[in-house]
């Protein structure tokens, strides 16, 4: 059985392509002045799409939607099929699918107390989660309000709640930052009794981000990790389970949509090496022909020459920076 028909699109893209940034290149090399930067950063953008075009992937954290259509025979001969297990277009997944089928909070209430006098003023951005027995919910919509000098920040609780399992809200988090999407949890691990409010401290908590946007549904109706289903993050595989014993079945021939977050928060330490080499390269032969590969006067001149331009991209990449990319390569079936 042929694959299933799938659409993918960017819900989410990512800021910054570059697979290494100027700052480190310079160091790499030994630059330390400021008159080729702009040539650098030029060649930097240039190999960065060109080693993203010959992986055939994103490497950078994006926000996808992936629609999925399994393929079935017309009526009225249709067999059971199915997919097993269902492949996402990328990979890995930024922390986990949505663990809870309960919706998320609405918008936070936010208020103030007085504290000790010696807060500065501050604009914060707070979204709020609910934790079931399931996991921890997708985040509330984002909302921002100004805290004078002297005062703390107060979030008051969301209204209790119960997925469609009549699975209720045992507690709730708050995520806070200076500025949009910056939020990070502020009640530590423990989450916060439901119908308490909570103060956010003068000094933010740094570390943990509220839940990737993520969600998977069949057929329209919203699917629970661990027992509808279980993830792959490491390859971006979903499989999913029968839910009287949860042993691994096939997804059925119904659509299918995931959205999730996927890529590398840190591009991997590999590939920013090889690609500053690629930029050295560059940068090394900028005066001279870099595809020279042995020069002689004896007849006068002669010369010859090695070619290591990628057909697809036309990149000039040395060899063990090709190395290092075709471990990060998506196939490609004609």
């Amino acid at each position: 059985m042929n694959g299933p028909v799938t659409i993918s699109s960017i819900l989410e893209a990512a800021t910054n392509y570059d697979l290494i940034d100027l700052a480190t290149v310079k160091d790499d090399i030994g630059v330390t002045t400021t008159t080729d930067d702009a040539y650098l950063q030029r060649r930097i953008d240039e190999l960065s799409a060109a080693a993203r075009k010959y992986m055939n992937r994103t490497i950078q954290v994006e926000t996808v939607r992936d629609s999925f259509w399994p393929q079935r025979d017309p009526f009225p001969w249709q067999l059971p099929g199915g997919v097993m297990p269902l492949q996402l277009s990328r990979w890995p997944i930024v922390g986990t699918i949505a663990r809870s089928a309960l919706k998320p909070p609405p918008s936070p209430a936010l208020s103030t107390i007085a504290g000790t006098g010696a807060e500065p003023a501050a604009t914060f951005f707070v979204v709020t989660t609910y934790v079931t027995i399931e996991g921890e919910t997708l985040p509330s919509p984002e909302v921002s309000f100004s805290v004078n000098a002297g005062a703390l920040l107060v979030v008051g609780p969301p209204p209790a709640a119960a997925d469609s399992a009549l699975r209720p809200a045992i507690g709730w988090n708050v995520y806070a930052g200076l500025g949009q999407g910056l939020e990070t949890r502020q009640n530590g691990q423990a989450s916060i009794p439901m119908g308490q409010s909570f103060t956010v401290p003068a000094t933010l908590l740094a570390g943990i981000a509220p839940p990737p946007a993520t969600s998977v549904s069949e057929n329209g109706t919203a699917l629970v990790e661990g027992t509808d289903y279980l993830v792959d993050n490491a390859h971006g595989h979903l499989t999913r389970l029968f839910t009287v014993d949860l042993y691994p079945n096939r997804w059925t021939t119904l659509p299918i949509t995931v959205e999730y977050a996927a890529g590398y928060p840190v591009v991997p330490l590999d590939i920013s090496g090889a690609i500053s080499r690629a930029v050295k390269a560059e940068y090394m032969a900028r005066y001279r022909d870099p595809t020279i590969k042995s020069q002689s006067a004896a007849g006068i001149y002669a010369a010859t020459y090695v070619t290591a331009k990628d057909p697809t991209s036309g990149a000039l990449f040395p060899a063990d920076v090709y190395g290092v990319l075709d471990g990060y390569r998506v196939p490609v079936i004609a």
